[in-house]
């Protein structure tokens, strides 16, 4: 977004009786925030705006405080990414209520094709929810999916901190503007790491002042759920803003999966009710969200190499590459494992595991596991 459109954009969210979802209705109908300011008080008025609107609009008065804001996004190098740029999330975009603009901070960049993962679930996360968090992630590292959570406590910031140790790009969605001490701050640490770590950040669409106030994280929940193709909710209580974000992805037609639970742990009982009530798929394996999304590691690998992410060593034939590809975010994977992520018979995975055994990339451990030796991982 440009600087003129982004001015354009905050005044009209400063207009009397338009809702930032009135905005956007009216910036569609133009084409662009600018072309509103062009467009005849007759036709602003056949879209339903009322006359002290017009006036503002008329007006085209920048007041001080979207100059203390275009001051801190020029300051912050915030990014501003309008519905109409190219770098929107294609999936949020498809949504009704899909905000028109988004702050981010970070090096995000929603361009290119890759699934994108929203997890979600309770602040008040178990060791059994940490564990499948991490599970869940490793298993779906090999396909290099955006993994997108709202940076809460609990299940939030295990699912992006799983990520960043795997590799992954992850996007935290805000409740609040960026100008603005994080809540929780525990979660600040994360938070920082994810806008210095290449293809992750920060978004919201909230103001930079904007203060972390309890009404804007249900709102928030829609942009996490819109800009995934499947959102998974790893423990759940009976109410709480996971159970919204899977109402909102359901709403949406998108895949929601759930981690099903003891049923004397309220914090499973969220995630229960949603599989007893046929709202979301249960995660009985992380195999189970690979198969019904369909994901392909075979397109992964070759998205990655159009894009100059795989990491060649010449001396390596296309499918011994594509184990380094595999084992890389792994400790290590059984021979079980590999052959289902490589689309290879055993026996044929066999051969290809003693060359490179034999070549000194990577050992055989007990148990049919098999890991990259450490001059490989450096």
């Amino acid at each position: 977004m440009d600087r003129k459109e982004l001015i354009d954009t905050l005044i009209l969210y400063e207009a009397p009786h338009l809702s930032h979802r009135d905005v956007a209705r009216v910036v569609l109908q133009a084409g662009s925030a600018t072309a509103v300011f062009s467009t005849p008080r007759a036709v602003l008025r056949n879209w339903g705006l009322k006359d002290a609107t017009i006036r503002h609009i008329e007006s085209h008065a920048v007041s001080d405080d979207i100059k203390t804001q275009i001051e801190f996004i020029e300051k912050h190098s915030i990014a501003t990414i309008s519905y109409n740029d190219e770098g929107y999330p294609s999936l949020l975009r498809m949504c009704e209520d899909a905000p028109l603009m988004l702050y981010g901070r970070g090096d995000i960049d929603f361009t290119i094709d890759r699934p994108v993962i929203s997890i979600v679930g309770t602040r008040n996360i178990t060791p059994y929810g940490a564990s499948a968090v991490e599970e869940i992630v490793a298993a779906l590292s090999v396909y290099r999916p955006m993994i997108v959570s709202g940076l809460a406590a609990g299940v939030d910031v295990h699912a992006h901190r799983a990520a960043l140790k795997h590799n992954l790009p992850t996007v935290g969605v805000l409740g609040q503007g960026l100008g603005t001490p994080l809540f929780p701050s525990s979660n600040r640490d994360t938070a920082r790491e994810m806008c210095s770590t290449p293809s992750c950040g920060i978004v919201t669409e909230y103001n930079h002042l904007m203060a972390p106030l309890p009404g804007l994280f249900p709102a928030r929940n829609r942009i996490v759920a819109g800009m995934s193709i499947a959102t998974i909710v790893i423990e759940a209580k009976a109410k709480g803003g996971a159970l919204i974000t899977a109402r909102l992805a359901s709403g949406y037609n998108r895949e929601v999966f759930a981690l099903p639970g003891r049923m004397s742990d309220p914090c499973s009982a969220g995630c229960n009710a949603l599989i007893r009530d046929n709202k979301a798929i249960i995660i009985d394996s992380p195999q189970t969200i690979i198969d019904e999304l369909s994901l392909s590691m075979e397109r992964e690998v070759k998205m990655r190499e159009e894009n100059n992410q795989t990491i060649m060593f010449p001396e390596l034939d296309s499918q011994e590459q594509k184990v380094v590809e595999v084992l890389r975010p792994h400790e290590k994977l059984h021979i079980d494992e590999l052959s289902v992520m490589l689309g290879l018979a055993p026996f044929e995975l066999a051969g290809v595991l003693l060359s490179m055994e034999l070549k000194g990339y990577i050992e055989t451990q007990m148990g049919k596991y098999y890991a990259l030796t450490p001059s490989m991982r450096a």
